[in-house]
Order: C-alpha cells, then sequence, then structure tokens
C-alpha cells in the first residue's frame, strides 16, 4: 500500500494539474462578431497553450492586420514599470503554487517509502496530513492562482488573445467577472471594454493614452468590447491525488487495528 501511495504521489508530475480554456465574444470595434477561444494546460511546465480556435474569424484577422500594421510605427516605447511588476507578481503566484505541489508530492512520497522500510502509525498521520495539504493546493490554489493571473493581465492592459508586451496595451479597461463553482472545476463569466491603442492615429495616441477618444468614428474601431467565459477544469492530476488516498486510508485502519489489538492483551492482565 505504501509503494502505491508513493507512485500516485509522484505520477502528478507529470500530467496536466488543469485545463484552462478562455473564449470571448468581441461586441464592438473592429473584431466584433468573432470568438475566439485558447485552451491551455496548467502543469509543472507552467501553462502551455494547445489549441486557439477562431470562428467567424474575418473581423478577428483584420483586427491583427491593423494592429500588425501599427506597430510598424511604434518606435522606442519602453515597458510600463508598474505593469511588469504586477506581471511578475501573477507569474510568483503560480510559481509559488507549483513549487508547494512538487514539495507535497515528493515528500508524500518519502513518507510512503519510509513507511513501506519501517512502518510507523506517526508516519501515517504524516502522510495524511501532507494529503490534505497536496488535496487544498490542486482543488483551490492552482484555480485561485491562474484566475487571478488571467484577470491581472487584463487589469495592465494586456489581452490573452493577442500577446503581450509594450506594443500589445490597451487602455481604459473596463471589465467585470463572476466566479461560480461547478463540478469539475471553476466558471467566471467576464466582460468588458477598452481601448485598443494601435487602432488610433499616431498624433492621437498618447492624448487617447490619458483620456478616452472623443468620435463615433474611433470609438467604432478602436473601443473593443467582449464577453465570454473562463473555464478552470481539473486535470488527472486531481483525482490520482484523491486516488492515493485510498491505500493511505488502508494502511492507517490497519495500523490502528494492530495497535489496538497489541493493547488490548495488556488491558485484561490488568
Amino acid at each position: 500500500m505504501w509503494l502505491l501511495t508513493a507512485a500516485l504521489a509522484l505520477s502528478i508530475l507529470s500530467v496536466p494539474w488543469m485545463f484552462v480554456e478562455i473564449e470571448a465574444t468581441f461586441t464592438s470595434g473592429v473584431p466584433e462578431g468573432s470568438t475566439v477561444s485558447l485552451t491551455s494546460d496548467v502543469s509543472i511546465d507552467g501553462s502551455v497553450t494547445r489549441e486557439m480556435e477562431v470562428t467567424q474569424s474575418t473581423p478577428f484577422i483584420e483586427w491583427m492586420a491593423d494592429r500588425q500594421d501599427a506597430n510598424l510605427t511604434v518606435v522606442g516605447q519602453e515597458p510600463d514599470q508598474e505593469s511588469g511588476t504586477q506581471a511578475e507578481g501573477g507569474l510568483t503566484r503560480g510559481t509559488v503554487v507549483g513549487g508547494l505541489i512538487v514539495v507535497s508530492a515528493i515528500t508524500l512520497s518519502v513518507l510512503s517509502l519510509r513507511g513501506s522500510i519501517r512502518g510507523a502509525e506517526n508516519t501515517t498521520r504524516f502522510a495524511l496530513g501532507v494529503w490534505a495539504i497536496g488535496l487544498f493546493l490542486l482543488t483551490v490554489a492552482v484555480p485561485w492562482a491562474w484566475a487571478s493571473a488571467i484577470t491581472d493581465q487584463i487589469d495592465q492592459g494586456e489581452s490573452p488573445w493577442v500577446g503581450q508586451g509594450p506594443d500589445a496595451k490597451f487602455a481604459h479597461i473596463n471589465h467585470s467577472e463572476k466566479m461560480s463553482l461547478a463540478f469539475n472545476g471553476i466558471r467566471i463569466d467576464h466582460s468588458g471594454t477598452m481601448w485598443d491603442l494601435l487602432l488610433i492615429d499616431d498624433q492621437n495616441r498618447s492624448a487617447a493614452a490619458i483620456s478616452p477618444p472623443e468620435g463615433e468614428e474611433v470609438r467604432q474601431r478602436a473601443l473593443i468590447g467582449w464577453e465570454g467565459t473562463i473555464r478552470l477544469d481539473y486535470g488527472p492530476a486531481i483525482w490520482i491525488w484523491i486516488s492515493a488516498m485510498i491505500p493511505l486510508a488502508v494502511t492507517f485502519t490497519w495500523e490502528r487495528t494492530e495497535h489496538t489489538s497489541k493493547v488490548s492483551p495488556d488491558c485484561s492482565d490488568e
């Protein structure tokens, strides 16, 4: 049983911890009518984008082309120091949580190997404690870390759909999220608007970064609106970790029974 627990604990390091899907339908601006869906895996390697799908893609492609043309004229921009600090903070959350999961998996494996050699009730108690910590990290901390990182990215003026960096900046972001629990994870309904500075004339871009521009024509092009859903679904790691509880519980019950049977004769002799 101990060896099975160790094998299950280590196996979560080789499978996805969570699946993230960011879906948005654009409701205003150049990409109006397009729907973009990004799917990523979250594991020990961080977040890896597996698939990007665009339906009604013509407005979205036009938007990307307009931004690319504008990028060719943008020179000498430096990253915003404050935004960079916030981005690093979002990355740190995911890194810390991931590190704690790795430590929990290795610790549980070491305790399991020790239990298989020596066998002790205290070892089982420690192993159950580490298992509970790992369960909290996989079910609560991982979704929280990545959900907050995504929303922080939008707050900083970086759209998940067009990349990051100073040339991907947006301004005057107004967005809202509503989080709800689902059987297999967390759902976040999100919507908002933001001004795409690269769709504004060069001579007006600096002023638009300070206050929203006026005029219906520029509004129809540069005010990007969206609504959609962020899905944070548990990966195979959570079910493997829960499965590790079965041999732990069996071992704990067996050790308690053995301990009781050893104590009972002493009590009867008295």
